[in-house]
């Protein structure tokens, strides 16, 4: 959408989006579920481009890593979504 002269984008999630993602006690390898974290949050800097909705987006990230995920805080670090 326009606002200001500029475009400006957010994130649209789909009524039947649960938020679910690799939980951090499964079995699959640590790698994955860093990646995981990673790339949630690049893709958050690659599609917003207004810092409310980025702070918004960070904060639903670090709900979701907590609550869904079971992330560490140590890893919720690294990826800068604590």
């Amino acid at each position: 959408m326009w606002r200001e002269n500029r475009f400006e984008t957010t994130l649209y999630r789909k009524e039947t989006n649960n938020d679910l993602y690799i939980n951090w006690e499964s079995q699959a390898p640590i790698k994955w579920k860093r990646t995981t974290l990673k790339r949630l949050v690049g893709r958050v800097f690659k599609i917003f481009t207004n810092d409310h909705h980025i702070h918004n987006e960070l904060e639903h990230l670090k709900s979701v890593s907590t609550m869904e995920m079971g992330s560490p805080t140590k890893q919720r670090r690294k990826t800068k979504i604590v």
